[in-house]
């Protein structure tokens, strides 16, 4: 009798494990391989097996890329917003040497799925850009949101981007590291040389990537005014910064222009895939 309980209790368990594993809906049940009747009932084949191809996928069909991008943080993921909605691919690759990911796709649990696109290196405010592939360096990133871009196309961060968080929302938030407006300003000597002091003690008190919006004290030159109101702005910066050594930041922000949210809060994973279909990196978290 103590041998038959023991027997129920192992069973009794086995039962509680393969029903919190999904019972009859699990991977297990429907994943197969299956075989058909053999002849003349059937043909004999295999068929099912979607759930352990999925898994193979990773070993068998990896990237020549594989080790060189990966996807590094899924953090932004369980955002509900597509705007809000993020992950990080982040690039591991020796001096001069670059890939293009434009093409490539990420892919989910849910069949959800992404094509990255095209960017601008630099885009200008106010006018067409014309769009290329993006092609990453040595350890740079890329910040890739589910929705869309608040200027309209996917870029490379430099040190004139913080402007263009003044009045829209970019998540994560762009750094406002842009140049100090004060140095600007005594950089500029047509502007500097008709100071009197009062403007360079005013513009202490603008903060970096800030576009004026107040009205200035009359007390101001009128050089000092032209300077705050036309020049503080992110394409002037770029049009003083752009040929800098270090005017580009190692960051790409990349729009997938979605609608609804890709990835799931928990319990997904996310697949890079290249231009050839085969993996690049993957998440599961």
């Amino acid at each position: 009798m103590d041998d038959l309980k023991w027997v129920i209790f192992a069973l009794i368990v086995i039962w509680i494990i393969w029903f919190f594993a999904g019972g009859p809906e699990g991977p297990g049940a429907r994943g197969g391989p299956f075989l058909k009747p053999p002849s003349p009932i059937g043909s004999g084949q295999t068929y099912g097996g979607e759930f352990l191809k999925r898994d193979t996928d990773l070993k068998k069909y990896l990237s020549v890329f594989k080790d060189k991008v990966f996807v590094a943080d899924w953090g932004g993921g369980k955002e509900t917003d597509p705007n809000r909605e993020y992950i990080t691919l982040t690039a591991s690759l020796s001096q001069n040497e670059a890939i293009g990911i434009s093409g490539w796709k990420l892919k989910g649990l849910n069949n959800t799925e992404a094509v990255i696109g095209q960017a601008v290196k630099l885009p200008y405010l106010s006018q067409i850009n014309p769009e290329t592939a993006i092609i990453m360096f040595g350890n740079e990133r890329a910040m890739v949101t589910s929705g869309f871009s608040p200027v309209g196309v996917s870029f490379q961060v430099n040190k004139c981007s913080g402007y263009l968080g003044q009045f829209q929302e970019y998540y994560p938030p762009l750094e406002k590291d842009c140049p100090d407006p004060t140095s600007e300003f005594y950089s500029a000597t047509q502007y500097s040389n008709l100071d009197n002091g009062e403007c360079a003690s005013y513009l202490g008190s603008i903060q970096r990537c800030q576009i004026n919006t107040f009205s200035l004290p009359g007390t101001l030159s009128s050089s000092c005014s032209y300077f705050i109101n036309n020049k503080l702005n992110y394409n002037e910066c770029v049009r003083y910064h752009k040929n800098d050594p270090d005017f580009y930041k190692p960051e790409w922000r990349i729009f997938l222009g979605k609608n609804t949210e890709l990835w799931k809060n928990q319990g997904d994973y996310i697949k890079l895939y290249d231009n050839q279909g085969n993996v690049v990196s993957y998440t599961v978290y």
